[in-house]
């Protein structure tokens, strides 16, 4: 079947369990909310997977099973808000249950359940339809039971032909399901179900018998009193002879029972008992003449190919639709020349050389055998081939191949419709809504994809959806102007020259402003639903263009859904997609609401000049009672990068597009370390001043340290103490987080602590290697400190520190004291995470800044110099300064294997790279999951 339709075989296995059986429970819905089961079925008994014999209720269930059944089904049903009738189907193995599908829809074996409930299903069905509600029909789940056992045996066609004599059982508790008479020739275009035959029984014991064995007996004797005979074939000696089986006796099957027992019958003894064979004799005449029919339809299949002919036989049992072929035709090579069809599909039989046909022998409507003879052609050169339908065809001249079939000419009107040039050809205002964004420096959404993904990689999906408002606008307007209901989204691949597909490919969402302010609607809802599915299956990065104005509330085809509309699973989704793949949000303009929401649990935000970002716009603030606001005044940039929303801020969108396919490289894997340069390492000898008390500039250091052009800063405009990016060292991708000595001396407050923990956890999670660069005086403390609650903020580091898989590595370039130093190091300076601790010859070293250490430890005697005068303290502290600071330098804690090594700076790359280069070459080929997740904050 996969090789049918998908053309590839491969077959991938969520889970295997060989011995089950397969058991499926009956559901009604209405059009207001209600849901009930008819409790179940057994459907076990199965040929090939397709269902033979039904129970119901289910034999030998425990109750545990049977209730874990009925709730799951009504669960799956009450969560969708299903309508009318549908089935839910499992496996159970002992007592585990397995969900395997839903049917939406009435089923075969819906009259078993029928006739052991009570209930007219197909009656309801309509009834519901009609709005009627199931307390309104008296179906409530406490005043449903099972009435009686049921069974149901199908009666199938096991070979073609015409029914001759033909006969039903009748009498108490027996249903007969069928349309077929005598005279009558089942066609082969659809299943080959002839009949069901339903029995019942009472559901307490008789004359000692159980309730399962009063109905096997009393199937018995109405299949032996069935009869189908002529030129036909069915499956009815077979389930005679399978209700006397011991297995099916004692309802021990699994799904594979019947094709084992199949497998092990020898049916050349097995006879029609007498009442069938009187039945057969009194309807010779009509049974005679479907024989002759059948034998003239046939032909003889006998019959050999003289030299230089061939016969066109059939593929396989079939119905003949049409033969525009007929004797003394001349054919080309390639053309067909018979049609058939069996199960709905037809093939065409094709003549593999030019020539001319002698006979045909069969017409339209024949029903035709595996292999039989059907045309006969006389050839150029000598075949007897049996040709089936994928036959050879003939070449098309170029004009054939250019033409556009109405069908396909229809799609690509619909598709038409969803472009730029289709938009302002078809829908008078986009134009204009182009112009004003060309205004604000602003691109259209299909543009900023352009510019994002190689030339010519982008497969679209779900371009032909629309706004769900048929109910109070026309379709051409919908068709015209919501374009795939106000968002594109596809695969592509970004950076590939550069990482090569595999690594280059990517998912790319973005809503489009154009449509209806960029809005989240029913339909751009379930196409994030798919990208969101196909990301995760395929562990592919997401790119979130998240432009737009929230949800929805004009959207009217919801089909009897009623409510808040909570239960969009877009932000559960993402929420899980989180840490598994790395996820990208790009804003420009109004980005409200949904939208926010999707764009803050991003990894990274990048957002342009003018951005607006905020969880409520200015119609749900007012809506609030929280004052009337302009859009503008919604979470301007200026707010949202010092509070931390924005990673990174940007010009315009062509920027923003950059700098995501500059983020997005990062992730993608190394770059020849031969394209990789860095400066005169030699100039880290400079950096940091002989003054200890000199401030310096940490980034400068850090553009120094790594690749030229590599280092791209995170959330700069927060938490200012710390500094956090991306960066290559060597062409191999590096995390960094630093001290910033301009801000607060370096000392760590809680804002940074935040920041440097969530970046550490974004680094863990995509398998990024991390590097410290410690220059702090240690945790920011003070009364505002403590109000800003520090306590808990900055024991964020040690939290995820402790908790990284990723190599981390630590230089300290002058100040490392106390818990902040131990913070910035993952916890400790020599701990088992560090792959090393190292300092520059600038290094100094304590349990808190020496300053404070001075005055807090030696007070006593700062005290007593203080009397002698000013003069003797200064001389007196500044003596204590110089011993603490000749005991802490970086030489010294060497000496105690506090640090690992003593650098020069400009052996610091050298170091790096001794981590890096053994990280694996190659980028794993999908991501795993290794954190639950990366904060939002």
């Amino acid at each position: 079947e996969a090789q049918a339709a998908l053309g590839e075989s491969s077959m991938f296995f969520e889970e295997l369990i060989t011995e089950s059986r397969h058991i499926e429970v009956q559901v009604l819905g209405d059009l207001h909310g209600n849901c009930v089961h008819l409790f179940e079925r057994d459907c076990t008994v199965q040929l090939r997977r397709q269902k033979v014999i039904e129970f119901a209720p289910a034999p030998l269930l425990s109750d545990t099973v049977r209730e874990k059944l009925h709730s799951a089904a009504l669960r799956f049903a009450q969560s969708c808000g299903y309508q009318s009738a549908g089935t839910f189907e499992f496996l159970v193995s002992g007592e585990r249950v397995v969900f395997i599908e839903a049917n939406p829809r009435i089923q075969v074996e819906h009259t078993v359940t029928e006739e052991a409930v009570g209930v007219d299903i197909v009656q309801a069905q309509l009834l519901m339809a009609s709005g009627l509600s199931l307390r309104e029909l008296g179906l409530q789940q406490e005043s449903l039971t099972v009435r009686s056992v049921a069974v149901q045996a199908r009666i199938t066609m096991s070979r073609a032909g015409q029914i001759g004599a033909y006969h039903e059982p009748t009498g108490r508790g027996i249903r007969v399901d069928s349309c077929c008479y005598s005279g009558y020739t089942p066609p082969l275009s659809y299943d080959p179900l002839l009949a069901k035959v339903i029995v019942s029984a009472p559901l307490h014991p008789l004359n000692g018998q159980s309730p399962f064995e009063q109905l096997r007996l009393r199937l018995r004797g109405a299949l032996e009193d069935f009869h189908v005979g002529g030129s036909i074939q069915t499956n009815l000696m077979l389930l005679r002879g399978l209700l006397e089986n011991e297995t099916f006796r004692s309802h021990k099957v699994t799904t594979s029972f019947f094709d084992n027992y199949i497998a092990k019958q020898d049916t050349s003894s097995i006879s029609e008992n007498s009442r069938s064979q009187l039945l057969e004799r009194s309807f010779s005449s009509v049974s005679a003449l479907a024989e002759k029919t059948a034998a003239r339809a046939l032909g003889n299949d006998e019959d050999e190919a003289p030299e230089g002919h061939i016969w066109l036989r059939a593929p396989l049992q079939a119905q003949v639709v049409a033969v525009p072929a007929e004797a003394n035709q001349s054919v080309n090579a390639g053309q067909e020349l018979l049609v058939l069809q069996a199960m709905k599909m037809e093939h065409g039989l094709t003549v593999p050389e030019q020539g001319v046909i002698v006979e045909v022998r069969v017409k339209a409507g024949s029903i035709v055998e595996e292999g039989q003879n059907l045309i006969l052609v006389k050839l150029g050169s000598s075949s007897n081939a049996s040709l089936g339908g994928s036959g050879t065809t003939s070449k098309y001249s170029e004009e054939e191949l250019n033409h556009i079939r109405p069908d396909l000419a229809e799609v690509m009107q619909r598709r038409l419709y969803t472009t730029d040039e289709g938009r302002t050809k078809y829908d008078e205002a986009f134009p204009g809504r182009v112009e004003q964004r060309r205004k604000q420096g602003q691109r259209t959404a299909r543009e900023n994809i352009e510019d994002l993904v190689d030339p010519g990689s982008f497969v679209e999906y779900a371009r032909l959806l629309i706004a769900q408002q048929r109910r109070r606008r026309s379709l051409e307007d919908l068709l015209k102007r919501t374009p795939g209901d106000g968002l594109v989204a596809g695969v592509a691949t970004v950076n590939s020259s550069q990482f090569g597909k595999a690594r280059a490919r990517t998912v790319v969402v973005s809503y489009d402003y154009t449509v209806l302010a960029g809005t989240q609607g029913m339909a751009s809802h379930m196409k994030c639903d798919r990208m969101i599915e196909v990301a995760s299956e395929q562990k592919l990065p997401m790119v979130w263009f998240c432009e737009g104005g929230g949800g929805r509330p004009g959207d009217t085809d919801l089909s009897g859904m009623h409510g808040a509309g909570l239960i969009a699973k877009l932000w559960l989704s993402m929420g899980r997609l989180s840490g598994l793949v790395p996820l990208v949000g790009v804003t420009s303009g109004y980005c409200f609401a949904g939208n926010a929401a999707v764009l803050g649990i991003c990894d990274v935000i990048i957002a342009t000049e003018g951005s607006n970002i905020g969880m409520g716009g200015p119609a749900m603030i007012e809506g609030g009672g929280l004052g009337v606001v302009r859009p503008e005044q919604v979470g301007p940039v200026a707010v949202q990068t010092t509070n931390g929303v924005i990673d990174i801020l940007v010009k315009d969108e062509a920027a923003a597009v950059a700098m995501t396919k500059k983020y997005l490289s990062y992730f993608q894997g190394p770059l020849p370390s031969s394209e990789s340069r860095c400066q005169d390492q030699r100039l880290l000898r400079k950096v940091v001043p002989e003054n200890r008390m000199r401030v310096y500039d940490m980034r400068v250091l850090i553009e120094t340290l790594v690749d030229v052009d590599s280092f791209l800063e995170l959330r700069k405009s927060f938490g200012l103490s710390v500094i956090t990016g991306l960066c290559r060292v060597g062409g191999k991708t590096l995390g960094i987080v630093a001290n910033n000595p301009r801000h607060l001396g370096g000392a760590v407050d809680g804002d940074a602590a935040l920041k440097a923990a969530r970046f550490l956890k974004l680094c863990d999670a995509f398998g990024i290697p991390i590097l410290s660069l410690c220059d702090t005086p240690g945790f920011m403390v003070g009364l505002q400190s403590e109000q800003d609650a520090a306590v808990r903020k900055v024991c964020n580091l040690f939290l995820t520190g402790s908790s990284l898989k990723v190599p981390h590595m630590t230089i300290i370039t002058r100040k490392g004291y106390g818990l902040g130093a131990q913070g910035m190091a993952g916890g400790m300076l020599m701990g088992p995470n560090n792959a090393f601790c190292v300092s520059w010859p600038t290094g100094e070293f304590g349990p808190m800044g020496l300053e404070g250490a001075v005055q807090l430890g030696f007070s006593k005697e700062l005290a007593l110099a203080k009397e002698k005068g000013e003069e003797e303290y200064k001389k007196t502290y500044d003596t204590l300064l110089a011993k603490m600071y000749e005991h802490g330098k970086a030489i010294n804690a060497a000496m105690t294997l506090e640090l690992d090594e003593v650098i020069d700076p400009a052996e610091s790359r050298q170091w790096i790279l001794s981590v890096l280069d053994r990280e694996p070459e190659e980028v794993p080929k999908e991501w795993v999951r290794r954190r639950p997740l990366v904060d939002a904050w």
